[in-house]
Formats: C-alpha cells, structure tokens, sequence
C-alpha cells in the first residue's frame, strides 16, 4: 500500500514537473517574463516613472530656503529667516506642459524597447530550437553510423567486406563529432543570449527540442497596401516616431519659456 502510494506521488510529481516545464518553456510565457525582468526594460521604467514626477515638480514652487540672519548693533542678534522663490505663473504651465511631453516621449521608448526586446526574444528562441533540433538529429546519425561501423570491422574482421568501409564509417564518425561540437558551442551562445534577454543566470538551461513548433504567423492583411497608408500607420503608431514627435515638441516648449526669460520672478521673505 505505501509503495502504491509512493508511485502515486512520483509519477504525479513526474508529471506536473514536465507539464510546468513545458509550459515555462512557452513562447508567451517567456515574453512576459523577459518583460518583467528584463534589466533594460526595468530601467526604462524607472526612467519613465521619475519623468512623470518631474511634471509636478516643474508646475509647482520651489522648496523654501531656510536660512540664520545675523545683525550686529553693538548686541548680535540671529534671525530665522524663510524665502521663497516664485516665478512667473506662465512659466510653471509652460514648464509642465513640456515636462509632460518628455514624459510621454519616455512612454515611447519603453514601448520602443519592449518591442525590440520581443523581436530579438522570438529570434533566438526559434533559433534555439532549431539548434536543439539539429544537434537531436545529429546524435541518431552519429548513433546510427557508429552502429554501421561495428559492422563493417567484424565484416572485415571475418573477411566478408572490404577494409574501406570500416574506413569511410569511421571518417564519417569524425565528421558528425565535429559538427557536434560546432553545433553544441553554438546552442551555448544561444543559451546565453536568451539569458541575458529573460534577465536569468546563464546556468539555466532551456530546452526546447521536445516541443512541436509552428511557423509564426505574419498578420498581412493588417499592413496598409498603399505607401501612403504606411506612412500614415507608422507616423501614429510607432513608438520610435511618437517618442522623437513628443521630444520635439518638448524642446519648442522649452524654447518658447526660454522667450520669458524677461517675465520677473518674485522673492517673498
């Protein structure tokens, strides 16, 4: 009865490992993760988030000084003393207004880099599987030709097959170790790149060549035929052109509160 209970567990703990394997192995799975962990995808929000609290910096006063007067009139006496700096009005909405487009210019760019990230993931997964794949085939052939040169000694061996067949098998046995070796550097190289992509250790393998993967598919019909239409698409949804659209602006705002230069500002003490 324990031993049956004991199989139970091991073969239920068999198989949820493989089905969690399998589904951390997946393609979406690995997108969110990279999204969520990627160490440039964490910075660009970081980034983002301290621009978006640089628009109320910008539209409100500036700290208060706090500083010791002293007067001397034959008796030393300390003052404390509170200043506070206001500027123009037109400035703080001119200042805000073009924070706020810096802001939205770094929401570009995060969305920029997380579309690159998610290009440059796809690749090197479908390229990892290939790799895993290829060297999965290599390994039967190079299986299946070593059995193949067995034969062939002891068909020589007992004088029923030329020597150069043992010879060629063995040739052939070379050849496949080789492009073993080649294709196995190159699967850790690849290894490594989605690593650095997911944000993990390089010591965590993915392996991939049990699944059966599709061709991605390509949306077509969502692209515009026309040139024209293209451009238009790209111009309102590119996150490359939004973030450099936004960052423009954001300096003709700058460059329009740089003309009230000449507005005066207030000191209250």
């Amino acid at each position: 009865m324990i031993r049956a209970k004991l199989f139970v567990c091991i073969s239920f703990y068999a198989f949820t490992s493989s089905v969690y394997g399998q589904s951390s192995n997946n393609l979406e799975s690995l997108i969110g993760e990279a999204l969520s962990q990627n160490f440039e995808i964490k910075a660009y929000k970081e980034n983002t988030v301290a621009e978006e609290k640089k628009i109320t910096i910008e539209k409100n006063l500036d700290d208060p000084s706090i500083g010791i007067f002293r007067l001397d009139r034959g008796l030393t006496t300390e003052y404390l003393t509170v200043q506070q700096k206001i500027k123009f009005p037109t400035k703080y909405f001119i200042a805000g207004k073009s924070q706020r487009k810096f802001f939205e210019s770094s929401k570009n760019e995060l969305d920029r880099a997380k579309l690159q990230l998610r290009r440059q993931l796809v690749e090197v997964y479908y390229k990892l599987y290939a790799m895993q794949k290829t060297i999965q085939l290599t390994k039967v052939n190079l299986q299946l030709v070593k059995d193949f040169a067995r034969v062939a000694e002891s068909k020589y061996a007992a004088r029923k097959s030329p020597q150069t067949d043992s010879m060629k098998a063995h040739f052939e046995i070379t050849q496949l170790e080789l492009n073993l070796l080649n294709f196995e550097q190159e699967e850790s190289l690849l290894q490594a790149q989605i690593a650095s992509l997911l944000g993990r250790s390089s010591d965590q393998m993915i392996t991939l060549s049990s699944l059966n993967l599709e061709s991605p598919k390509v949306q077509v019909d969502q692209i515009p035929d026309k040139p024209d239409a293209l451009v238009r698409k790209l111009s309102q949804s590119s996150p490359e052109l939004l973030a450099q659209k936004n960052r423009h602006e954001a300096m003709k705002l700058k460059s329009k509160l740089a003309k009230w230069n000449y507005a005066p500002d207030f000191n209250i003490q």
